[in-house]
């Protein structure tokens, strides 16, 4: 009985993949999910930011604004999301029998949800402007 045990957790740790190449490819993802939305980048942004504005670089300076929102948005998004999760764990009844609070978090969420996507895309404007600038220098 114990060969046949062993034999099933060695299969349930083969399936769940905790050696060192999982472990690392699951830290590069979180990296990935995680560095847009961290301080150092909100940092380097906000630098860049200040430069092109002191320089009176324009199209830059609007590129580095709507970065440093975005990741502002991103922040808040997380925060908003994790209070919600929050809640839903310790009131549960609040959220699941209340018409009210479902209704204000969706539309919260909603309202969060069009902020980042105008965000998004005036960022997206910049940025194309800035490709095309840079094609037309570069001619």
């Amino acid at each position: 009985m114990k060969c046949v045990m062993y034999g099933s957790i060695k299969k349930a740790k083969d399936k769940f993949c905790w050696s060192d190449p999982c472990r690392n490819k699951l830290k590069k993802n979180l990296n990935i999910i995680i560095y847009p939305v961290s301080k150092k980048e909100l940092d380097a942004n906000k630098y860049a930011r200040d430069y092109c504005k002191k320089e009176r670089m324009e199209e830059e300076f609007n590129f580095y604004r709507w970065a440093v929102f975005e990741i502002c948005m991103n922040r808040f998004a997380v925060l908003l999301f994790l209070i919600i999760i929050l809640c839903t764990i310790m009131f549960p009844s609040l959220f699941f029998f209340s018409v009210v609070s479902v209704v204000s978090v969706v539309s919260v969420v909603g309202v969060v949800g069009v902020l980042m996507l105008i965000v998004t895309c005036r960022k997206k404007f910049y940025e194309e402007k800035l490709k095309s600038k840079c094609s037309l220098d570069d001619q």
